[in-house]
């Protein structure tokens, strides 16, 4: 995380200053109150100092980024807000509103079938992006906050590619899409978007081995077939006719269904034996169980 005054970075030396800023800019002009920032800065039991504590991180932040503000004068960019605080709209030019109000054009858009406006607005906001969310901020960077805005850039990205490949421009996202997959080995619809990728792009053999190795994946890590929407992504492959829009979400996707239970139960599909045979047999298990305490769990991914 970085942080700039005009022309000049600020370096925020002191964890505490860097994660209450952090739950500030994620909170985006919703109040963050002492109680939710004491909860981040500390995993265990709090200090009885720890109102205090936070009083005086948001003051020094205050000083940082107003150094000619009187004491006793209003904070135009750190105000208190009811019980607690916000980071001014106004006052403030932060990248991760500019990435959210740039993908709320973009969803405008796509809502109208306006694929080169939607290249255009999410490709100025991918281009904001900056590696890892936050990644110097320990007691956020593994919060639920921050990986929920890992999934607003996934999907960002998933829109962008799309249109990138609509309006003859899969050459320009390809890295894009070939990073996300790679992140996201059972993604069907990341797989899928990297066939199709590669489809336009004239590269059907690597389209092929991605379907070959996602099969394989699928079966060994959680002992299904392929989806709906990956098996028309290879037959169009077969064909040698790109679709010129994905096929539907498939909301009996074999692989979801299973990532959703297993979510459901807390279990980590990671932690499932090695063995196929057993690894289905588990999850099978996991299947029944959901079934007779669960029947009506749809939650997505």
């Amino acid at each position: 995380m970085r942080v700039w005054l005009a022309d000049e970075e600020i370096h925020l030396r002191q964890a505490q200053q860097r994660a209450i800023l952090a739950l500030l800019v994620l909170s985006e002009h919703a109040p963050v109150t002492p109680e939710r920032l004491i909860q981040t800065l500390w995993t265990g039991e709090p200090p009885a100092s720890a109102r205090n504590v936070v009083h005086t991180q948001v003051k020094r932040l205050r000083q940082a980024f107003e150094p000619n503000r009187t004491s006793r004068s209003r904070s135009t960019v750190l105000p208190s807000a009811g019980d607690g605080y916000v980071l001014h709209r106004g006052s403030a030019s932060v990248d991760l509103w500019q990435f959210r109000s740039l993908v709320r054009r973009a969803t405008r858009a796509r809502a109208c079938h306006d694929d080169a406006a939607v290249f255009a607005h999410l490709g100025e906001a991918v281009s904001l992006w900056r590696d890892t969310p936050f990644a110097d901020v320990a007691p956020v960077r593994d919060s639920e906050l921050a990986r929920a805005l890992g999934e607003e850039y996934a999907c960002a990205v998933g829109w962008y590619a799309e249109a990138g490949i609509q309006t003859g421009h899969a050459g320009e996202v390809l890295s894009l899409v070939e990073q996300a997959a790679h992140a996201r080995p059972l993604d069907e619809a990341a797989q899928a978007l990297l066939m199709r990728a590669y489809h336009a792009t004239a590269r059907r053999s690597d389209g092929f081995a991605v379907y070959q190795r996602t099969q394989q994946a699928l079966a060994e890590e959680l002992g299904v077939d392929p989806g709906r929407e990956l098996r028309a992504t290879y037959e169009a492959l077969l064909r040698d006719k790109l679709a010129s829009r994905p096929a539907p979400a498939d909301q009996t996707n074999p692989s979801k269904m299973m990532l959703r239970m297993l979510l459901a139960l807390g279990v980590d599909p990671a932690s499932i034996p090695e063995s196929v045979g057993r690894r289905a047999a588990m999850l099978r298990r996991h299947l029944d169980v959901i079934a007779d305490i669960q029947p009506s769990y749809s939650t997505g991914l």
